[in-house]
């Protein structure tokens, strides 16, 4: 029958419950786990609003590695408090609750299992508590791991505020200076620079002196090794900055300047067409256009209306560029006028408030022309007699501008500029002194003047365009055509809407282009940047953080469930003592008998002992625990007839596990030391993404989970060891009560441990939670144990060749069109960056596939993926040279010539003996060089022209003995100089009107040359993109330099025709008024980044400082010839005078992220390690766990079996009446004088003679030679027969040799 568990209703005392368990405990918990994950969470989005958390400890790792694991540690010493008692308390609970079977009482463990069989079973039992601890610490070992890969450094851009310095600036004060007053001033008497007639005429454009360098750079960046000028982009153009800040982690900067923006619309017109037979190329095409902003093309021929003429001229088919088509056609452009024409009855200025309304009519047609035969000068010739347009596309165009606020970023790294954002639309204003109609005639201005650099060779630009046609047709649809997309057919202009585009471009990019050459000023301007800087900050990494937010709400409900389910008292005294468990099994009679002489059982006979039973604690006057049979009487007890033959040991003892607890980390360190030398051999143990956050989260992550392994082994060891703390104290015998009975360390904190194994004399518990203490910060070292050294460089030997050769000798000797000279002007400018295989005057050669050295396989790609990687090879880099001789001023004919009152001419001629087999004049009939010049007004002079051998057509005025720009509005037609003789000729000096002098005139005749040296060159990533290091400049070894030759006649001087190129590509720099008599090249000499004023080139005793500056404008011009035309591919059929490139040799470095080993980290494992293999193999010795024990002894069951029998529970006994609701201090002072054992007892032997050493232990010996007497395993009173549980079979062989 069942009692109640109130059976008295009046208890003695208080019921005892763990501090660990009370609501103020757990509700601290619950405070603390809501905290942490509100900490994290706080942390992360102080992480995302700061871009990371600021290192201000230091560069050092451990704070933040070692930090968060060490404070999760301390945190998990604190849960496993709580686990500890959860799972002691839960039997106790379920007996109070109601009446209980054995396996859900008595027998109930979930201390000594693994957790998950323990979470397993608690989540059958639906014991909730102790599924909320299991939980818990599993989520904290969990959290653990995360923590060590919860802040990963990384490079941050970050946001600072920085000084600058806006470097250039718009204005256009200075550029009109260069335009000089036009020349129908004197006919209008209208004093300006530009002038338009009241007959708009098609080929005139409105200003002179305009450069084409705008039209020049817009064609040039349709080629692939163009790029924009910095302060340009896309058609805009803008400031330029550079900071005033040495800070070398700043990426990129941003701030707001001012921005031309044109803005260019383009319509497509309704357009008829008239044949007009008044033309002097035969009948002409007429145009009429309407769109709803404008109506041209009507009415009379007259002075005040704009006519739209369509030509396609006779020569169309015969001497044009490789544009034309094989058909007639017309592609041009043409000035008209939409404002009312009667308001322009007479010439008139362009300025800003002109009423002019004037707009661009782009014309592409195709036209029919028929064809008859006509009788001219007694010959029968075709003359087209009629022409109509079978297809046209037509837009008529309208430039303007706006000057407007935009952000510019400059991008540190790569030393470019841009304007993020679309302005196009923006409102702006104009610049002063230069209207939207001042913009657009200089735009048709440039294209105009533009024409000679485009038309076909040979063909003077004034015969190839008709007489009704533009200049500035030819220009623009040939850099229309050059920017088009896939077939570059002029064919495709055919169609308006495609000719809409094109056009809209090119205006738009010429304008851009014409303001940043002309309209910018260098300035020097303070101003504030906003600047994105690189720093290495702290991250959270989002998986470690979700991971620990998700198991701190996780441990947030399980501490709440477990404040609610498991704070109530349901033992009166603490329950982890042997004391206790005694105290309750002297009160309960029923339990008593039940376990009655069971200590020698095994588990699973005692299961079979207790089946069929429930057990219910009663609370009154004693606490006692009833044991019930299920449907029977209690006094029909089955009586086990069978005892355990061997002793019982946790799987943690076990000489195979304990073999393994103590190999794993002896594996450890050996596997640490291993991998460290490898480490330091091999400068890291793998490549690894600097960046990747999961990289170095899996690192850490194994690392901490092999850790955690070892240390959960040594756990289990030592939890074994606590566990058979009391009971090896009561095995050595005599054992005081204090020591043993009531020593109740299992669950207690690890320092409260030591502390009382100390007092007690158990060394090894002692030593095991040292062990134990110091494997707890295993993870905590094992967090920074790995390290991603992002500066670990490794060099490889790697050969390679040059993917070319150098064709020294082009069939053209001429370098017209090769846009050198507008690189080199760029990069004078500073709007551009040298090109790649370029240094100085060094030229270095494009380079194949690179192999490692020894190695028939290239080298991958993937090698120089990383930032840092270089590779250093020793190359034959090419080197311009300029020979030059200087001309004794003696040689140098100085004269002024007065032409009339107000008119005198000054003017030199030297002559200069050229070497044999070259031959000047144009019959090539002198063997002299003649070089003259002059001025009719006091001006300084300064030519670098080329130099023309004869013989040449001298029917072309155009050609002469010096220079190759066009002249007297035709092109030079001279065939290239032979070989070996003078090239370029430099004349630089003062002419004075009044007095000029041999001495103020200084000549050089100059051969060009080509040196090659070896040279070694540190390039930037893979050497196939040729980006030369600027922190490792190109060392020549000048030992190894030599002049090449021609290759057949050993001539090392060669023929280059450079003057034209110069005259194109060389913008010159605004100093004020033009100086017509220095050219392009001595413009950047006097005036560009380098300049040397015009006074201290003066004179003989200047001319070794004027030879050098002309030496290096030369050498810094031709790089850029040489790397832009001289290339020549291997399998090219073309003419080579360079032997195949020889195998080039070298090194390649890169500088990559490499997993590697932190020493103090590694160091600090391997002695934790060592410490705890040493002091676990001691505390294994000194615990004499073997023999010990029959059974596990953590459940309630397993213990009081142990104590049923004897005396010290018997009533009547030792134990004092009412002991269960002794504290300690009463139990301890009421039992000290006891002396307790654990082994084997006679069943006869009274308490008094077992308490009498000397009979005491007569007694033992004849009890030991009669078996037969009965024995029972326990603990009791005195001194056992036999100490410990050592096995039936080893307690026969004891008996044997007491015999």
């Amino acid at each position: 029958m069942v009692r109640s568990n109130h059976e008295y209703m009046v208890c003695p005392k208080a019921m005892w419950r763990s501090a660990w368990l009370s609501k103020r405990t757990l509700l601290a918990l619950v405070f603390l786990f809501t905290s942490l994950w509100i900490s994290l969470i706080v942390l992360w989005k102080y992480d995302v609003t700061n871009n990371g958390i600021r290192l201000t400890l230091g560069s050092s790792h451990y704070a933040w590695t070692y930090g968060p694991t060490a404070i999760l540690i301390v945190v998990a010493s604190l849960w496993r408090q709580v686990d500890y008692q959860c799972k002691s308390i839960q039997p106790w609970q379920c007996m109070q609750d109601h009446p209980s079977t054995a396996e859900q009482s008595v027998l109930l463990d979930y201390i000594s299992p693994l957790q998950v069989i323990s979470f397993y079973r608690a989540i059958s039992n639906s014991h909730w508590p102790v599924v909320c601890s299991v939980l818990g610490f599993a989520i904290l070992k969990l959290t653990i791991l995360a923590s060590t890969s919860l802040l990963l450094p990384s490079n941050t851009l970050l946001v600072n505020t920085y000084d600058i310095r806006l470097i250039s600036s718009f204005s256009a004060s200075t550029f009109w200076k260069t335009i000089p007053i036009d020349p129908l001033s004197r006919v209008t008497g209208i004093d300006a620079r530009g002038i338009i007639g009241a007959q708009l005429e098609a080929q005139k454009s409105s200003y002179l002196n305009v450069s084409t360098g705008s039209v020049y750079a817009y064609w040039g960046l349709s080629r692939s090794d163009f790029s924009y000028p910095l302060g340009t982009e896309d058609g805009l153009a803008f400031q330029i900055f550079n900071t005033t800040s040495v800070d070398k982690a700043i990426t990129k900067l941003s701030t707001v300047v001012d921005a031309f923006i044109p803005n260019v619309t383009c319509e497509i017109p309704k357009w008829t067409s008239f044949q007009n037979a008044s033309g002097t190329q035969g009948p002409l095409i007429q145009m009429e256009l309407d769109t709803p902003t404008c109506s041209v093309g009507r009415g009379e021929y007259d002075p005040f209306h704009n006519l739209i003429d369509i030509v396609a001229a006779p020569m169309n088919n015969e001497s044009c560029s490789e544009e034309c088509l094989p058909y007639p056609t017309s592609f041009t452009i043409q000035r008209v006028n939409c404002a009312d024409p009667s308001h322009w009855a007479e010439a008139r200025a362009i300025n800003s408030t002109s009423p002019h309304d004037f707009r661009f009519a782009v014309i592409a047609a195709n036209v029919s022309e028929n064809v008859a035969k006509r009788m001219r000068e007694k010959e029968m010739v075709n003359e087209v007699v009629g022409r109509s347009v079978l297809q046209a596309g037509v837009v008529l165009c309208n430039i303007d501008y706006n000057i407007v606020k935009a952000t510019a970023v400059q991008d540190m790294e790569a030393s470019t500029y841009s304007i993020p954002g679309d302005y196009k639309n923006a409102h702006g204003q104009y610049l002063p002194g230069l209207s939207g109609l001042e913009l657009s005639e200089l735009v048709y201005a440039s294209l105009c003047e533009a024409a000679a650099v485009f038309a076909p060779p040979g063909i003077n630009p004034a015969e190839y365009v008709g007489v009704q046609d533009s200049f500035a047709s030819n220009p623009l649809f040939t850099v229309m055509t050059s920017h088009l997309n896939g077939s570059q057919n002029r064919e495709r202009f055919f169609d308006s809407a495609t000719l809409q585009i094109a056009a809209q471009d090119a205006f738009t990019g010429i304008s851009a282009q014409l303001m940043q050459q002309s309209f910018v000023e260098r300035a020097e301007l303070p101003a504030v940047s906003e600047g994105v800087y690189q720093e290495v900050r702290l991250h959270v990494n989002h998986v470690s953080m979700w991971i620990m937010v998700v198991g701190f709400l996780i441990l947030t409900l399980a501490a709440t469930i477990i404040t609610l389910t498991a704070t109530r008292r349901v033992v009166p005294q603490d329950p982890r003592s042997i004391a206790t468990h005694a105290s309750i099994l002297a009160a309960s009679p029923s339990l008593k008998v039940l376990l009655h002489e069971s200590g020698s059982l095994r588990t699973s006979e005692l299961k079979t002992l207790l089946a069929g039973f429930h057990f219910q604690t009663i609370v009154g006057k004693h606490f006692r625990i009833m044991a019930s049979q299920q449907g029977g009487a209690e006094d029909c007890l089955p009586k086990p007839n069978k005892v355990k033959t061997d002793t019982w040991l946790p799987l943690s003892a076990k000489l195979p596990f304990f073999t393994l607890t103590l190999a794993l980390p002896v594996l450890a360190i050996g596997t640490l030391e291993i991998l460290y030398r490898i480490s330091i051999a091999h400068k890291g143990l793998a490549d690894a993404p600097v960046e990747s956050a999961l990289t170095s989260y899996v690192i850490r992550f194994s690392s901490s989970l092999v850790i955690l392994v070892i240390a959960t082994c040594f756990n289990s060891l030592d939890f074994t060891i606590i566990t058979f703390a009391p009971f090896s104290s009561l095995r050595t015998g005599a054992s005081s009560f204090s020591g043993s009975m009531l020593a109740n360390i299992q669950g207690v904190t690890p320092l409260l441990v030591l502390y009382r194994s100390v007092k007690h004399g158990q060394i090894g518990v002692a030593l095991s939670t040292i062990t134990t203490l110091v494997g707890s910060i295993l993870t905590v070292f094992g967090s920074g144990l790995w390290v991603l050294n992002d500066r670990a460089t490794f060099d490889s030997n790697v050969t390679t060749s040059a993917s070319h050769t150098w064709n020294l000798t082009p069939s053209n000797a001429s370098i017209a069109g090769s846009g050198a000279a507008l690189v080199f002007n760029n990069l004078e400018r500073d709007i551009a960056r040298l090109p790649p295989n370029v240094w100085n005057d060094l030229v270095f050669p494009h380079l194949s596939k690179l192999a490692l050295s020894g190695s028939s396989s290239d080298l991958s790609p993937d090698f120089f993926n990383t930032p840092a990687s270089n590779c250093t090879l020793t190359l034959p880099a090419l080197r311009p040279e300029l020979d030059c001789d200087t001309v004794p001023n003696r040689l140098i004919n100085v004269t002024i010539e007065v032409l009339s009152d107000d008119i005198s001419v000054v003017s030199f001629e030297a002559h200069w003996n050229l070497p044999p087999g070259c031959y000047g004049g144009p019959n090539a009939n002198r063997t002299y060089l003649t070089a003259l010049g002059g001025a009719t007004h006091s001006t300084w002079y300064g030519t670098f022209q080329d130099v023309h051998m004869g013989p040449w057509d001298d029917s072309n005025h155009a050609n002469s003995e010096l220079g190759d720009q066009p002249a007297y509005d035709a092109l030079r037609v001279q065939a290239d100089n032979p070989l070996g003789c003078p090239s370029l000729v430099a004349v630089f000096g003062h002419l004075n009107m009044t007095h000029t002098t041999q001495n103020d005139v200084t000549m050089f005749v100059c051969n060009q040359k080509i040196q090659q040296v070896n040279t070694t060159v540190t390039y930037l990533g893979d050497p196939r993109n040729g980006d030369v290091s600027l922190s490792q400049p190109p060392v020549t070894d000048e030992s190894t330099a030599k002049y090449l030759t021609n290759g057949t006649e050993g001539i090392d001087a060669f023929n280059y025709r450079i003057d034209y190129d110069l005259f194109m590509g060389l913008m010159p720099f605004n100093k004020g008024e033009k100086e017509p008599e220095i050219d392009n090249f001595f413009n950047h000499l006097i005036y560009g980044p380098n300049g040397i004023p015009r006074e201290q080139l003066l004179g003989p005793q200047n001319a070794p400082r004027l030879l050098e500056a002309i030496q290096r404008l030369y050498k810094g011009y031709m790089v850029h010839v040489i790397n832009r035309n001289f290339r020549q591919p291997i399998k090219s059929s073309g003419l080579s005078h360079e032997p195949r490139s020889r195998t080039i040799s070298g090194t390649a470095t890169r500088e990559i992220g490499r997993l590697t080993i932190d020493y103090p980290s590694k160091l600090a494992l391997q002695i934790v390690l060592a410490t705890m293999v040493v002091l676990g193999a001691i505390a294994f010795r000194l615990a004499n766990l073997r023999g010990t024990l029959p059974r596990n002894p953590c459940s309630i069951a397993s213990v009081m079996g142990f104590l049923a029998g004897s005396e010290l529970c018997s009533s009547g006994g030792v134990m004092p009446e009412g002991g269960e609701w002794m504290s300690r201090e009463e139990l301890e002072k009421s039992l000290d004088r006891w002396l307790f054992s654990l082994g084997w007892w006679t069943r006869n032997t009274s308490p008094e003679t077992r308490n009498d050493p000397v009979n005491g232990r007569q007694n033992d010996i004849s009890q030991q030679a009669n078996t037969s007497t009965g024995t029972r395993f326990g603990i009791d009173v005195g001194t056992p027969v036999e100490l410990g549980y050592r096995g039936k079979q080893e307690r026969k062989r004891a008996g044997k040799s007491l015999k």
